[in-house]
């Protein structure tokens, strides 16, 4: 059993808006797209036509049209209250008056004009969605449109963004010219169903701060009888085992009808899907646009310590839990989400710390945890209001991803530490409660106990400058998966583990989309797209959603050359040119100048052993 809101927890990911910057008439466009066509039909609509045509000004490759978010008109003003930083209270019904907002102020001519914009959103979602759908990134459930797969789109594009920042790579496409625009149309996309689930999640985020609103329950169920949740003093007081358990399970099942518990947000994306009702907003001026979306996100960041403190104290060993007592981090905030969660979590009676946590394992870093977890989020608004105009960066795009947490915090927020203001202890009572309602639905710890604590980013790694270092470094390794010396082992150059291509690392069971380790090991460490470098070869071996394609070799001898297969037995050394070129294509994705196309994987082999003609 899953909410009912569960399918808009988390925007879905795996689609790359580009554009080559230029702009077109709508009407303008279908016509050139309709001189392109063979006799076209009279009713065919060029914006569905699922061709890749050229850019009229640059000739780049082009899909379709993103609709640019249009004015309305209307006066920006103060609405009824002056915003000040510390009253909470206001702040927190003014972000619910915006997520309320309609739009209903577009009338006349404007609202025929709006509605004409709507569709060619939805056009464009439709069509990013179809031209991305070889990937395989998608699940029959994922949503394929709507507000949560347009928060989706830029949630992507400002991740994607952030990492080529970090690498300091540049080229000539315009990034974040999108997402605007992409915020306007997703926002208006919205339906009732995602503006119930929207409050609901402010309501649980912001709880304790006004103690007059509806519980955040309310506004998921219109006729619904009140819910009180049971205390430990009625099972407790429950004459038999079978009791107690009935009236846990009582508990749990009407959690699992109302809602999300905070734990599970995925906060980027409810960051965003929050923010998107300010930015969008026509009637905001800049000053007060920026106090609101800054409370947003610090609304936000104050959960994900907390959410932090609990993925961390449920990776934790029993033994490390009686030293957590004493445990000193380095501010107040940091020590008191642990602390709190920690003794919230383990302070039922019938909930027994031996049965949640491992029994052995690393100790947990609990300082690391929690400064990653603002770290990340902290980057990712910024690149937020960067994009869409609320606080622009200086021309150095790794400005925001050389920066510390308490640098960026003070851009965002104007404030030189963090503040117990933020994190009412009815926060964390409320927020652990929540999961100790679910703690005992099948999975629920055991799929927290396999988030990780920090991500590594989506990039290569470093390899040796000399060839003989790295052969003799992996050669005669055991394979993970079968435990033998691979006759063609590949180095996966995402995380440095050895897969292994021979016969005994087949995988046949029913089902599996992976038919052999290094693929299976491509759909674990990335999500079914991977960079392998095959030790026998020395050449760069790319593998995507069942096939595979040669990228060639980062390894050239003392004349510039490729060694194919090791045959002549030359010194191979690290080409910087054709590292930089390989980070490019990886960073983007992008690997059109191939020689020799995706290949079925089955075919591998055959590719490999004749490299030195194939990739002539």
């Amino acid at each position: 059993r899953f909410p009912k809101y569960a399918d808009l927890v988390q925007a879905p990911t795996g689609i790359e808006v580009r554009t080559c910057g230029h702009y077109a008439h709508v009407e303008c466009y279908k016509a050139y797209v309709k001189t392109l066509l063979e006799s076209p039909p009279p009713s065919l609509d060029p914006l569905e036509v699922r061709i890749e045509i050229s850019c009229p000004v640059c000739r780049a490759p082009v899909h379709t049209l993103l609709p640019l978010a249009p004015k309305t008109g209307v006066e920006k003003m103060r609405p009824g209250i002056l915003y000040q930083k510390d009253n909470y209270t206001q702040l927190v019904k003014e972000v619910e008056r915006f997520i309320n907002s309609d739009g209903s102020h577009i009338q006349g001519n404007g609202q025929t004009e709006f509605a004409a914009y709507q569709e060619l959103f939805l056009n464009f979602t439709v069509l990013c969605h179809k031209w991305t759908a070889y990937r395989s990134n998608f699940s029959d459930n994922t949503p394929k449109r709507g507000q949560i797969f347009a928060f989706g789109l830029a949630k992507g594009n400002f991740e994607r963004n952030l990492l080529l920042a970090e690498s300091n790579f540049s080229d000539n496409c315009y990034h974040e010219l999108p997402a605007e625009h992409i915020i306007y149309g997703a926002r208006y996309q919205g339906t009732k169903r995602d503006v119930n689930f929207m409050v609901y999640q402010w309501r649980h985020l912001v709880f304790g701060f006004d103690q007059k609103q509806l519980p955040a329950e309310h506004v998921l169920e219109d006729n619904r009888t009140q819910y009180y949740p049971v205390n430990d003093t009625d099972i407790l007081a429950s004459s038999t085992v079978e009791e107690k358990v009935a009236k846990m399970r009582m508990d749990h099942d009407i959690e699992l009808e109302i809602g999300t518990p905070m734990v599970m947000f995925d906060l980027k994306t409810t960051l965003i899907r929050i923010s998107s009702y300010i930015i969008t907003s026509d009637s905001l001026n800049n000053d007060d646009m920026r106090n609101l979306l800054s409370f947003v996100y610090q609304i936000v960041l104050y959960a994900g310590i907390v959410r932090a403190a609990i993925v961390a104290a449920l990776h934790m060993p029993l033994s490390q839990l009686e030293r957590t007592k004493s445990l000193t981090l380095s501010n107040e905030v940091f020590t008191l989400a642990v602390k709190g969660v920690i003794n919230r979590l383990f302070s039922r009676p019938h909930l027994k710390a031996e049965n949640i946590l491992p029994k052995d394992g690393n100790e947990v870093d609990f300082e690391k945890a929690l400064s990653y977890a603002c770290i990340d989020l902290s980057r990712f608004t910024a690149q937020l209001w960067h994009e869409c105009g609320i606080h622009k960066h200086d021309q150095d795009r790794s400005v925001v991803s050389r920066a510390t947490f308490m640098e960026i915090y003070k851009l965002l927020t104007d404030n030189d530490e963090l503040s117990l203001k933020f994190l009412p202890h009815v926060h964390i009572e409320k927020w652990v409660d929540a999961v100790l309602q679910w703690i005992s639905c099948k999975n629920f710890v055991e799929n927290l106990h396999k988030e990780p604590l920090s991500w590594r980013s989506f990039k290569l790694l470093t390899l040796p400058k000399s060839y003989d270092d790295l052969f003799a470094r992996f050669f005669g390794l055991p394979c993970v998966a079968c435990g033998l010396a691979p006759r063609m082992p590949f180095i996966c150059l995402l995380c440095g583990q050895l897969s292994c291509l021979d016969g005994c690392c087949t995988i046949s069971a029913a089902g599996s989309t992976a038919a052999n380790e290094v693929e299976r090991h491509a759909l674990v460490c990335s999500s079914g797209v991977g960079c392998f470098l095959s030790l026998n070869t020395s050449l760069i071996v790319i593998v995507c959603n069942r096939k595979a394609a040669l990228w060639g070799s980062v390894y050239l001898d003392v004349h510039g050359e490729e060694d194919r297969n090791l045959r002549r037995g030359k010194p191979l050394f690290l080409s910087k040119r054709r590292v930089e070129r390989l980070t490019a294509d990886w960073t983007m994705q992008s690997f059109e100048h191939l020689v020799v196309n995706f290949f079925n994987f089955d075919d591998l082999m055959s590719y490999l052993r004749d490299a030195h003609y194939v990739l002539q």
